[in-house]
């Protein structure tokens, strides 16, 4: 059954991190669920996926990052172990993927995206799933390709990107808005 894994770190435990997984509700209901378990302080979602199995999913990332984990019962890890946990769960895992939409995210065409590696690098929304970037429109990936190649004179090795990772909108990753976005619908 698909559902949501994500991960969640709090303030007051600046070193863990948090994974868990839903299959029903809204990521805002988990958060509140888990911030009144006790714990001081509150949740912040650092991190959600929309997963074909997300009980497995999570186990994976457990399997995967077993040395991180400091409390494996309650899902706590070391923090400096996200992006390797992120990696387990974007595996092969995904839900069939939509592209991203930027009106659904509220992003109206003609605003302004920064490249995160190189804020000065912009982009613009150029309609509903492209950006303009040098004067042609793409879409996010592509453009995040042709940052690489043709302004940073950089090819990642693996050639392939998830474009919402590279760049943000008033300082916040746009897959992180797009995550938000499909939680809230459903």
């Amino acid at each position: 059954m698909s559902g949501i894994v994500y991960i969640l770190t709090n303030p007051y435990i600046p070193e863990l991190a948090f994974i868990g997984h839903f299959d029903v509700g809204t990521l805002e209901k988990e958060i509140q669920r888990l911030d009144s378990e006790g714990v001081p302080g509150f949740f912040t979602c650092e991190y959600s996926m929309k997963v074909k199995d997300a009980e497995k999913a999570e186990e994976d990332v457990r399997a995967n990052c077993d040395a991180a984990f400091v409390w494996q019962e309650r899902g706590f890890f070391k923090k400096e172990f996200i992006a390797q946990a992120k990696k387990a769960i974007e595996g092969k895992r995904k839900v069939s993927k939509e592209r991203y939409n930027f009106s659904k995210m509220g992003i109206e065409k003609g605003e302004i995206l920064n490249f995160t590696r190189n804020p000065s690098i912009m982009c613009v929304v150029y309609n509903d799933n492209q950006v303009e970037l040098l004067g042609k429109p793409c879409a996010l990936s592509r453009a995040t390709i042709r940052v690489y190649s043709e302004l940073l004179k950089d090819i990642r090795d693996t050639g392939q990107y998830q474009g919402g990772e590279y760049w943000s909108y008033k300082g916040k990753l746009i897959q992180e808005i797009w995550n938000n976005c499909r939680n809230k619908q459903g």
